[in-house]
């Protein structure tokens, strides 16, 4: 072969190369062009998710053993019935109404607002919800995290975000199926009982400067110019697209509730002499525009005395005075009573082991038994509900733990018609005031 005709076909060949090559550039550059587009469309759209709580409890017990206590808290809240617990927004769908599910998911992983969330529970400050209350003791629990592990599991995942949008709207409360999240309720506890002092902190300032909050964390945002920590920064309509936080409202609108709460004692008429341990809900506020909820909440169904298990062990006494001296006994007859089934699986706490209760008592107490068992697990506590008070079942007393009680003369006075000198917390004898949980729960 001559050396020109070598060179055409090395020329030919080269034109070859550099026009497949050119192809790629172009086809790559289509490739990053779509991407950034999808990128683009991914994070126009708005926020995904909402929740809804029906259910708010208070737990007063205090001290170092109740601090670290599983079966004890100071709050617990969850949504528990139909209609309650986390659901992706109306307008969020809408916005996606047309994609098919595969890119459904992509977007909402890829938006940098919702990649990453779930629900908080915590205390935060009404003049800035990126920051919450912090319990004193590490031993404590200030925030707890509904229905997402985040460092595992997290909304936006793509087993529970198929699982949010099979749902259509409709809000989720429990999830089964997802590993990590498998049998995972929408609740979480707080624990802020390191002494009384704390606890009376708490207590007044949920009245005027922390909200209880349910928001939406923002586990990848890290710690910014303000200092805002990877835990405490939450999502908020007045955060940008590049996940700036400069805005001034980013510090009062989140996405999410909040509920101011408050506290009485049992003699409202000597609010002097004991502390202000029952708990109702206040106000509900929607954090995302600071607007009042539409709701109401049942706070006097479902108090119950803490009763220590060795002052529960008494028969029945009506009014639980002595039959003869007519003192005191300091000691509230709490029977430890069986949780029963009533007809098809219907569950009613009776109020004694062979009391049969009529129809209306059944509908009542069931629905009540439910809401109950919510907060104050089978395998913890007895409950008894005519009686209204609760008695561990461990059968060791942690709620009253930090309490001296190496007098025999010293007592719990359980009933509130014995305190009406008032005998407890009154700075003149050494009885102890009870302890209380109370739930709330919407109507």
């Amino acid at each position: 072969m001559g050396k020109s005709l070598r060179f055409g076909l090395i020329v030919l060949l080269s034109s070859f190369l550099i026009l497949f090559q050119n192809c790629g550039i172009q086809n790559s550059n289509f490739e990053d062009l779509n991407q950034i587009n999808e990128d683009i469309s991914a994070q126009s759209l708005p926020f995904a998710f909402d929740l809804d709580v029906d259910q708010i409890a208070y737990m007063s017990c205090t001290g170092t053993v109740a601090q670290i206590s599983s079966k004890l808290f100071t709050f617990r809240a969850g949504g528990y019935a139909p209609g309650s617990g986390v659901s992706l927004k109306s307008n969020y769908l809408a916005s996606v109404s047309s994609d098919t599910l595969d890119q459904r998911l992509f977007d909402l992983e890829a938006n940098r607002r919702n990649a990453g969330t779930g629900v908080n529970m915590a205390l935060r400050f009404q003049n800035n919800l990126q920051d919450y209350y912090l319990s004193d003791d590490s031993a404590g629990r200030s925030i707890g995290f509904m229905m997402f592990d985040p460092s595992f599991m997290r909304l936006s995942s793509p087993d529970v975000a198929q699982f949010l949008f099979q749902n259509n709207g409709q809000p989720v409360n429990y999830i089964s199926g997802i590993g990590g999240l498998s049998g995972k309720s929408f609740d979480a506890d707080l624990s802020f009982a390191e002494d009384e002092n704390q606890a009376l902190t708490v207590r007044a300032a949920l009245a005027n400067s922390l909200f209880l909050s349910f928001t939406f964390m923002d586990p990848d945002s890290g710690i910014n110019s303000a200092g805002i920590g990877i835990t405490r920064t939450v999502e908020s309509p007045y955060i940008d697209s590049t996940g700036s936080y400069a805005h001034p409202l980013t510090a009062t609108r989140a996405f999410g509730k909040g509920y101011t709460l408050r506290f009485q004692q049992r003699h409202p008429s000597l609010q002097a002499f004991s502390q202000p341990r029952k708990m109702s809900v206040d106000l509900g506020i929607n954090l995302e525009n600071q607007t009042a909820l539409s709701e109401s909440w049942n706070c006097d169904d479902l108090i119950f005395t803490i009763v220590r298990p060795q002052d529960a062990s008494r028969p029945f006494i009506a009014n639980n005075i002595h039959p003869t001296l007519g003192t005191p006994l300091g000691r509230l007859t709490c029977e430890r009573l069986p949780d029963m089934a009533v007809g098809n699986q219907t569950l009613v706490i009776p109020a004694a082991p062979n009391y049969v209760p009529s129809q209306q008592e059944i509908s009542f107490s069931s629905d009540l038994f439910k809401k109950i068992r919510n907060t104050l697990p089978a395998s913890d506590w007895w409950v008894n509900l005519p009686q209204k008070c609760i008695v561990p079942k461990s059968g060791f007393d942690e709620c009253y733990a930090s309490y001296d009680f190496s007098n025999p003369l010293l007592k719990v006075i359980y009933d509130p018609a014995q305190d009406t000198n008032p005998e407890c917390d009154a700075g003149t004898t050494p009885n102890y005031c009870p302890h209380y949980v109370s739930i709330c729960y919407k109507q």
